[in-house]
Protein backbone atom coordinates (compact mmCIF):
# COMPACT_ATOMS: atom_id res chain seq x y z
CA UNK A 1 0.00 0.00 0.00
CA UNK A 2 1.22 3.49 -0.89
CA UNK A 3 -0.32 6.57 0.70
CA UNK A 4 0.39 10.23 -0.03
CA UNK A 5 -0.64 12.68 2.71
CA UNK A 6 -0.58 16.41 1.87
CA UNK A 7 2.44 16.03 -0.42
CA UNK A 8 4.05 19.21 -1.68
CA UNK A 9 6.99 19.69 -4.04
CA UNK A 10 8.43 22.84 -5.58
CA UNK A 11 11.12 23.34 -8.23
CA UNK A 12 12.94 26.66 -8.28
CA UNK A 13 10.22 28.11 -6.09
CA UNK A 14 7.43 27.03 -8.41
CA UNK A 15 4.92 24.54 -6.95
CA UNK A 16 4.81 21.29 -8.94
CA UNK A 17 2.70 19.27 -6.50
CA UNK A 18 0.42 20.93 -3.95
CA UNK A 19 -1.46 19.26 -1.07
CA UNK A 20 -1.75 15.94 -2.88
CA UNK A 21 -3.62 13.14 -1.07
CA UNK A 22 -3.83 9.70 -2.62
CA UNK A 23 -4.09 6.11 -1.42
CA UNK A 24 -3.02 3.20 -3.63
CA UNK A 25 -4.19 -0.15 -2.32
CA UNK A 26 -2.19 -3.38 -2.47
CA UNK A 27 -2.60 -5.15 -5.82
CA UNK A 28 -3.86 -2.14 -7.77
CA UNK A 29 -2.38 -1.23 -11.16
CA UNK A 30 -2.45 2.57 -11.08
CA UNK A 31 -1.73 4.71 -14.14
CA UNK A 32 -1.06 8.43 -13.65
CA UNK A 33 -2.08 10.64 -16.57
CA UNK A 34 -2.00 14.35 -17.31
CA UNK A 35 -0.43 16.90 -19.67
CA UNK A 36 3.26 17.76 -19.74
CA UNK A 37 4.25 19.60 -16.57
CA UNK A 38 1.31 18.28 -14.54
CA UNK A 39 3.60 16.60 -12.00
CA UNK A 40 3.40 12.97 -13.17
CA UNK A 41 7.13 12.28 -13.24
CA UNK A 42 7.77 14.27 -10.07
CA UNK A 43 5.12 12.28 -8.20
CA UNK A 44 6.61 9.00 -9.41
CA UNK A 45 10.10 10.06 -8.36
CA UNK A 46 8.93 10.81 -4.83
CA UNK A 47 7.85 7.17 -4.49
CA UNK A 48 11.23 5.69 -5.42
CA UNK A 49 13.08 8.45 -3.52
CA UNK A 50 14.73 9.92 -6.59
CA UNK A 51 13.29 13.26 -5.42
CA UNK A 52 12.52 14.34 -1.88
CA UNK A 53 9.14 15.94 -1.27
CA UNK A 54 9.08 19.34 0.48
CA UNK A 55 5.95 18.76 2.54
CA UNK A 56 3.68 15.96 3.67
CA UNK A 57 4.34 12.25 4.09
CA UNK A 58 4.51 9.13 1.92
CA UNK A 59 3.56 5.46 4.33
CA UNK A 60 5.10 3.18 1.64
CA UNK A 61 4.41 -0.24 3.11
CA UNK A 62 7.79 -1.92 3.87
CA UNK A 63 6.27 -5.25 2.92
CA UNK A 64 5.26 -3.83 -0.48
CA UNK A 65 8.72 -2.45 -1.11
CA UNK A 66 10.41 -5.69 -0.05
CA UNK A 67 8.07 -7.71 -2.26
CA UNK A 68 8.85 -5.47 -5.24
CA UNK A 69 12.57 -5.92 -4.68
CA UNK A 70 12.24 -9.69 -4.39
CA UNK A 71 10.17 -9.84 -7.58
CA UNK A 72 12.67 -7.69 -9.48
CA UNK A 73 15.53 -9.92 -8.34
CA UNK A 74 13.58 -13.05 -9.30
CA UNK A 75 12.72 -11.72 -12.76
CA UNK A 76 16.34 -10.77 -13.41
CA UNK A 77 17.67 -14.15 -12.33
CA UNK A 78 15.04 -16.07 -14.29
CA UNK A 79 15.17 -14.06 -17.51
CA UNK A 80 18.82 -13.10 -17.77
CA UNK A 81 17.69 -9.70 -19.07
CA UNK A 82 19.95 -6.66 -18.81
CA UNK A 83 18.52 -4.21 -16.26
CA UNK A 84 19.70 -0.70 -15.40
CA UNK A 85 18.15 0.78 -12.26
CA UNK A 86 18.59 4.26 -10.79
CA UNK A 87 17.94 4.57 -7.05
CA UNK A 88 18.80 6.79 -4.10
CA UNK A 89 18.45 3.84 -1.72
CA UNK A 90 21.95 2.43 -1.45
CA UNK A 91 20.77 -0.62 0.52
CA UNK A 92 18.40 -1.45 -2.33
CA UNK A 93 21.27 -1.01 -4.79
CA UNK A 94 23.61 -3.25 -2.80
CA UNK A 95 20.98 -5.98 -2.50
CA UNK A 96 19.64 -6.01 -6.07
CA UNK A 97 22.67 -5.32 -8.22
CA UNK A 98 25.26 -7.62 -9.74
CA UNK A 99 27.30 -4.52 -10.59
CA UNK A 100 27.13 -1.04 -9.06
CA UNK A 101 28.20 2.21 -10.71
CA UNK A 102 28.69 5.09 -8.26
CA UNK A 103 28.57 8.56 -9.84
CA UNK A 104 29.53 12.00 -8.51
CA UNK A 105 29.29 15.21 -10.52
CA UNK A 106 28.99 13.31 -13.79
CA UNK A 107 32.04 11.14 -13.20
CA UNK A 108 32.36 7.48 -12.23
CA UNK A 109 33.78 7.13 -8.73
CA UNK A 110 33.69 3.34 -8.53
CA UNK A 111 32.43 0.33 -10.47
CA UNK A 112 32.23 -3.14 -9.02
CA UNK A 113 30.29 -5.95 -7.41
CA UNK A 114 27.99 -5.00 -4.50
CA UNK A 115 30.36 -6.39 -1.87
CA UNK A 116 33.26 -4.38 -3.27
CA UNK A 117 31.74 -0.97 -2.60
CA UNK A 118 31.38 -1.24 1.20
CA UNK A 119 34.40 -3.53 1.62
CA UNK A 120 36.85 -1.59 -0.55
CA UNK A 121 35.51 1.95 -1.14
CA UNK A 122 37.54 3.93 -3.66
CA UNK A 123 37.63 7.15 -1.63
CA UNK A 124 35.99 9.10 1.20
CA UNK A 125 33.00 9.98 -0.99
CA UNK A 126 32.28 6.28 -1.52
CA UNK A 127 32.66 5.61 2.22
CA UNK A 128 30.24 8.40 3.14
CA UNK A 129 27.76 7.42 0.43
CA UNK A 130 27.54 3.82 1.62
CA UNK A 131 27.36 4.95 5.25
CA UNK A 132 30.58 5.20 7.22
CA UNK A 133 29.05 4.15 10.55
CA UNK A 134 27.25 1.01 9.38
CA UNK A 135 29.42 -0.43 6.61
CA UNK A 136 29.94 -3.61 8.65
CA UNK A 137 26.19 -4.16 8.96
CA UNK A 138 25.73 -3.68 5.22
CA UNK A 139 28.45 -6.23 4.52
CA UNK A 140 26.61 -8.74 6.70
CA UNK A 141 23.37 -8.09 4.82
CA UNK A 142 25.05 -9.01 1.52
CA UNK A 143 26.48 -12.36 2.64
CA UNK A 144 24.40 -15.56 2.75
CA UNK A 145 24.80 -17.72 5.84
CA UNK A 146 26.12 -20.56 3.67
CA UNK A 147 29.30 -18.56 2.98
CA UNK A 148 30.44 -18.95 6.60
CA UNK A 149 29.02 -22.39 7.36
CA UNK A 150 31.08 -25.34 8.54
CA UNK A 151 30.59 -28.68 6.80
CA UNK A 152 29.46 -30.48 9.94
CA UNK A 153 26.66 -32.95 10.70
CA UNK A 154 23.42 -31.52 12.01
CA UNK A 155 23.77 -30.27 15.55
CA UNK A 156 21.15 -29.86 18.22
CA UNK A 157 19.03 -26.74 17.99
CA UNK A 158 17.19 -24.53 15.51
CA UNK A 159 17.65 -24.16 11.76
CA UNK A 160 17.54 -21.37 9.18
CA UNK A 161 17.53 -21.38 5.35
CA UNK A 162 21.10 -21.37 4.02
CA UNK A 163 20.40 -18.27 1.91
CA UNK A 164 19.44 -16.16 4.95
CA UNK A 165 21.77 -13.15 5.06
CA UNK A 166 24.23 -12.81 7.93
CA UNK A 167 22.55 -9.67 9.25
CA UNK A 168 19.32 -11.61 9.79
CA UNK A 169 21.27 -14.53 11.25
CA UNK A 170 22.96 -12.26 13.81
CA UNK A 171 19.57 -10.90 14.87
CA UNK A 172 18.04 -14.38 15.10
CA UNK A 173 20.95 -15.88 17.06
CA UNK A 174 21.00 -12.91 19.42
CA UNK A 175 17.29 -13.17 20.18
CA UNK A 176 17.49 -16.94 20.65
CA UNK A 177 20.82 -16.71 22.54
CA UNK A 178 22.47 -19.25 20.22
CA UNK A 179 26.16 -19.97 19.66
CA UNK A 180 25.43 -21.85 16.43
CA UNK A 181 22.54 -22.58 14.08
CA UNK A 182 21.87 -25.36 11.57
CA UNK A 183 21.33 -24.45 7.92
CA UNK A 184 19.00 -26.12 5.43
CA UNK A 185 18.82 -25.79 1.66
CA UNK A 186 15.79 -25.00 -0.51
CA UNK A 187 14.39 -28.52 -0.17
CA UNK A 188 15.01 -28.77 3.58
CA UNK A 189 18.20 -30.83 3.48
CA UNK A 190 21.05 -30.14 5.93
CA UNK A 191 23.49 -27.59 4.48
CA UNK A 192 25.99 -27.12 7.32
CA UNK A 193 26.31 -25.43 10.69
CA UNK A 194 26.98 -21.74 11.21
CA UNK A 195 28.88 -20.77 14.37
CA UNK A 196 28.66 -17.20 15.66
CA UNK A 197 32.45 -16.85 15.87
CA UNK A 198 32.85 -17.63 12.16
CA UNK A 199 30.80 -14.62 11.08
CA UNK A 200 33.34 -12.20 12.54
CA UNK A 201 36.60 -14.13 12.22
CA UNK A 202 37.21 -13.02 8.62
CA UNK A 203 36.17 -10.07 6.44
CA UNK A 204 32.84 -10.78 4.74
CA UNK A 205 34.35 -10.45 1.26
CA UNK A 206 35.92 -13.57 -0.13
CA UNK A 207 33.10 -16.08 -0.05
CA UNK A 208 32.92 -19.31 1.88
CA UNK A 209 35.67 -20.73 4.08
CA UNK A 210 38.21 -22.62 1.99
CA UNK A 211 41.68 -24.05 2.10
CA UNK A 212 43.26 -24.58 5.49
CA UNK A 213 40.45 -22.69 7.25
CA UNK A 214 37.86 -25.05 5.83
CA UNK A 215 39.90 -28.10 6.75
CA UNK A 216 40.27 -26.90 10.35
CA UNK A 217 36.53 -26.43 10.70
CA UNK A 218 35.34 -29.61 9.02
CA UNK A 219 36.15 -31.77 11.98
CA UNK A 220 33.57 -30.34 14.39
CA UNK A 221 33.05 -27.53 16.85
Amino acid sequence: MIEFADIGKSCDGVPVIEGLNLKIERGEFVVIIGPSGSGKSTLLKTINRMQAHDAGKIALDPATRAAQQLEMKRVHQASGKTIVLVTHDNEEALWLATKIVLLDHGKIVQVGAPLTLPAHPANDFAVDFVGRSDIGIKLLSLQPASDCARKEPTGAGLALPADTNLREVVSFMSMQQLAHVNLVDAVGLHAGVLHAVDMFEKPAVGGSHSGSGSDRRSGGA
